[in-house]
């Protein structure tokens, strides 16, 4: 974003941290065979500290044990991927409102962003079928702003 100052450089290093951590394919988020799991269902290539890596389709990927949501509750989790290829989960943090309202959780140091998942409701996980909860692949810090609630891009 421009502003009368300038490059905005919070936003440009939120960029150059994702890019040095990016996938080059879609990984095809979805619900895993068993309903209170994820898959990734495409092979995906990515970099992690500038090294390429590649992750092949995986189904029934467990979320571990994030914290349960109540009913009128919603969160945003990130997917990311290790260069070992280890799915894991960040959620973000719980709030009131809408599906697609919740913020994103910041990025990890030295994982590659495959997606989020919006979750909204009564949710145990592990438990809860996400079949009713909403997928989007891709590194929301390398995606247009479209107005939902982005994070920093700030690396823990």
């Amino acid at each position: 974003m421009l502003t009368p100052g300038g490059v905005n450089q919070d936003e440009l290093v939120t960029i150059l941290k994702a890019l040095r951590n990016r996938a080059f394919d879609t990984a095809g988020l979805a619900v895993g065979g068993t309903t209170s799991r994820v898959q990734v269902a495409n092979t995906v290539a990515f970099t992690i500290n500038g090294t390429l890596y590649s992750k092949v389709a995986e189904n029934n990927i467990s979320v571990g044990t994030l914290t349960a949501l109540t009913a009128g509750q919603t969160c945003r989790i990130r997917v990311e991927i290790s260069s070992a290829g280890t799915v894991t989960f960040v959620q973000g943090k719980a709030v009131t409102g809408g599906r697609g309202t919740g913020p994103t959780p910041l990025r990890t140091a030295s994982r590659c962003t495959l997606g989020f998942i919006d979750v909204a409701g009564a949710f145990t996980f592990g438990t809860t079928s996400f079949a009713a909860e909403t997928f989007t692949n891709g590194d929301p810090d390398l995606a247009p702003d479209t107005g939902s609630p982005k994070d920093t891009g700030l690396e823990a």
